[in-house]
């Protein structure tokens, strides 16, 4: 993802981020015993799927975090780098 800074024309990298597996609705459609998304989402808590605010932490984490404590070309999961 490219971002450009206030103070400069040239865009500087930002890394990337891993929300986890987040309850959503996704998968809802290969489901027929589901029709509401947010029943559907609630279903996932029990297979370890944590919140919507919980996935994004670590997203807003690197774009509010200072100088020098986030690396560009990293991936991030849970406001650590994550080697895969």
């Amino acid at each position: 993802m490219l971002v450009f800074s206030d103070s400069s024309p040239l865009p500087r990298l930002l890394p990337a981020v891993h929300p986890g597996f987040v309850q959503t609705g996704l998968g809802m459609e290969t489901n027929p015993d589901f029709t509401d998304a947010k029943a559907f989402a609630a279903t996932k808590a029990g297979w370890g799927a944590i919140s919507l605010a919980e996935g994004t932490d670590t997203l807003l984490w690197t774009i509010a975090a200072a100088d020098g404590i986030v690396q560009s070309g990293k991936l991030y999961h849970q406001r650590k780098v994550h080697s895969f």
